[in-house]
């Protein structure tokens, strides 16, 4: 429980269904946890539930905002909340579920899990309101936090949910949503980077044939895709295409140049089916939020994947996420596949 609106709601619909609830919060970044945690306790208090605070600061240093820099530094564009939550959120969610004897974990996620007791057969769906669907960062999950995972806003819309919160008298009925990055406050990347000994230093904008065009103030600034802030007068906008780390070069080019017509994925993880043989018709996103793109997934012989796009596709980042969906002719385009990491 973040103390947040969609984590005390998740706790309500809970409780409304007759389970026994324990609320546990986890202060990963304490600058961004601290308050939202006193509360979550608030709420516990009033929904009679007990209500536990979880030090993870040393660990989440460690597994998600080192590793953070340390891939921001090598060129990458990596996503946190995918990292937290396979390498530390509910890899603990499990663990202390094993020691309270409780049966489910529960999140405020929007996303739909779906459970064939008896069958063996779990998956993930989108939520049913598109807008706020989560099901993205849920790619990582293992089968034994999968069979145990209830969503239970997944049906819900947003402003649902506050009304839910506000109907039970909870604080966090209009409370705003959190940032993407916890850690990263007030979205200065550069300021975070230099605590890890990353330096951003000032080079050369250039396009594909490496014509200078102007400079930047640090490649760490900037993201693949990018268009705003590039700061290069021209006929038409700048996207960025590509971060050239070992000369500290940014490269940029018009919308024509930016498609990508494929990408390789390594550590895929198969969440609501096994593990496919031979060629994969899937819608696929490579950003949190992005509309999905039809393409063909294939193993390679390394054991990494490619994903072929019928259309070029821009803002394809190394670092970033590749999460695959059914097409609706094998698997319905709601159903969560799996994903991986984009590596090229």
């Amino acid at each position: 429980m973040s103390g947040g609106v969609d984590s005390s709601v998740a706790a309500v619909r809970l409780l409304e269904a007759g389970y026994e609830v324990i609320g546990y919060t986890f202060i990963a970044y304490a600058p961004a946890y601290a308050s939202e945690a006193q509360r979550a306790e608030r709420i516990c208090s009033k929904l009679g539930i007990e209500h536990f605070t979880i030090d993870i600061e040393d660990e989440f240093e460690r597994e998600i905002m080192s590793a953070f820099a340390k891939d921001y530094a090598s060129g990458l564009t990596p996503n946190p909340c995918v990292s937290c939550n396979r390498a530390v959120k509910f890899p603990l969610a499990q663990r202390l579920a094993d020691e309270r004897g409780c049966k489910f974990i529960s999140t405020g996620h929007y996303a739909i899990a779906e459970h064939g007791f008896g069958s063996g057969q779990h998956a993930i769906r989108k939520a049913r309101h598109l807008e706020k669907d989560q099901s993205y960062v849920l790619y990582n999950l293992q089968p034994q936090q999968l069979e145990r995972l209830l969503l239970p806003l997944g049906i819900l819309s947003k402003p649902e949910v506050r009304e839910i919160a506000r109907t039970h008298g909870l604080e966090s009925a209009d409370a705003p949503d959190s940032q993407d990055v916890c850690f990263i406050e007030d979205g200065d990347y550069a300021n975070f980077l230099k605590r890890y000994g990353v330096v951003c230093s000032p080079g050369d904008i250039v396009d594909r044939s490496g014509c200078i065009l102007g400079s930047h103030d640090g490649l760490f600034n900037f993201t693949i895709g990018q268009r705003k802030g590039i700061g290069i007068a021209a006929p038409k906008p700048y996207y960025v295409i590509d971060k050239d780390i070992e000369r500290n070069r940014l490269v940029v080019g018009f919308s024509e140049e930016c498609g990508a017509g494929s990408c390789t994925i390594t550590g895929v993880n198969w969440v609501s089916i096994e593990r496919p043989s031979g060629e994969l018709r899937v819608e696929a996103k490579t950003r949190y939020r992005q509309t999905p793109e039809r393409g063909t997934l294939f193993e390679l012989s390394d054991g990494s994947w490619k994903l072929e796009f019928d259309e070029p596709l821009a803002g394809v980042a190394p670092g970033h996420s590749a999460v695959f969906y059914g097409d609706g002719t094998r698997y319905d385009t709601d159903l969560l596949l799996g994903g991986g990491v984009i590596s090229a």
